[in-house]
C-alpha cells in the first residue's frame, strides 16, 4: 500500500461539525479496513521526503 500524503493538512477549526465527524468516519473506516502505517513507516516516508527537498 503506498502512503499517501496531502498538500496540506486539514485544519480542525476549520471545519463545520458535519465535515469534522465525516474525517473521523474516514480515519475509522481506514483503521476498520486495516489502512494504517507503522510509525517506522511515517519516519522511513518523512525521511525520503526530507531528503527529496
Amino acid at each position: 500500500m503506498m502512503m499517501e500524503l496531502t498538500k496540506k493538512p486539514l485544519d480542525m477549526s476549520e471545519l463545520t461539525e458535519e465535515q469534522f465527524n465525516a474525517e473521523i468516519a474516514k480515519g475509522m473506516a481506514d483503521i476498520e479496513n486495516s489502512r494504517v502505517y507503522s510509525a517506522e513507516e511515517v519516519e522511513r516516508k518523512i525521511k525520503e521526503i526530507m531528503k527529496s527537498e
